[in-house]
């Protein structure tokens, strides 16, 4: 599935459908076909963002489990994730969306450093960390020419670990830690991961967070890959979570 016919597996690919990935409903259709001489065994996509979006669109439509389509904006949209895991309890930083007229002193009460990042988005594209007033201004100005919408949350220090997991019929299941290394500030980006993990001992806690995750996403059966910083006081904060 690609917009260039002359993608990389094209050739290899039993069917071919041109077509961006965020055309969930066309690409739908274009399976259509196709199911009538076969069945879809199940949805997966190795990307993230609005592939994911697709990929539950398509499931949900032949009946195969996956995050539920009406949930996966809460994924995609990062202002609707942290809303989420607010209301549950789920420790995360302190965030703030940025939008036409909020003032800077509403901002900067967060208190600095501070990270700002796109509302939409993965990893760490277009990630920046900013120590004060006049950099959180050089960092809304660039975003504001673009047109792009993003938050502000307070940035926590800690060791950043990635958790894999999988849910399965409503349980998490945690097959991997990792630590995480990035590049020095403003930008984060990653570098490597190394497993096994310094922090092997929080298993237990990271699968009760995963599992309150698929609770409070409603997620039956998925991929679950969630972004946490470990405090110096072994506290757990999300940073974020992707299906």
């Amino acid at each position: 599935m690609d917009r260039n016919p002359l993608a990389p597996g094209a050739s290899l690919s039993n069917l071919t459908i041109i077509e961006s990935v965020e055309n969930h409903i066309e690409i739908f259709r274009h399976l259509q076909e196709p199911l009538i001489y076969g069945e879809i065994a199940g949805v997966l996509t190795k990307s993230y963002g609005n592939a994911v979006k697709t990929a539950c669109y398509i499931a949900e439509r032949i009946n195969k489990p996956l995050v539920p389509f009406k949930r996966i904006d809460d994924f995609i949209n990062k202002k609707k994730m942290k809303a989420v895991l607010d209301r549950a309890g789920i420790a995360t930083p302190k965030f703030l969306a940025v939008e036409q007229g909020t003032s800077r002193k509403r901002i900067a009460r967060l208190g600095f450093p501070l990270v700002v990042k796109p509302v939409t988005g993965h990893a760490k594209k277009d990630v920046r960390l900013v120590a004060n007033q006049r950099e959180l201004e050089q960092a809304l100005a660039g975003r504001k020419s673009k047109g792009n919408r993003f938050i502000v949350e307070r940035f926590s220090e800690g060791s950043e670990i990635i958790a894999a997991g999988i849910v399965f019929r409503g349980t998490f299941h945690l097959a991997s830690l990792s630590d995480k290394t990035l590049s020095p500030a403003p930008y984060f980006v990653d570098v490597m991961h190394m497993s096994p993990s310094r922090f092997e001992h929080l298993h237990d806690r990271i699968t009760a967070l995963g599992q309150r995750i698929a609770e409070e996403f409603e997620i039956a059966v998925s991929p679950l890959i969630m972004e946490i910083i470990v405090g110096a006081d072994g506290g757990l904060s999300l940073i974020e979570a992707v299906p």
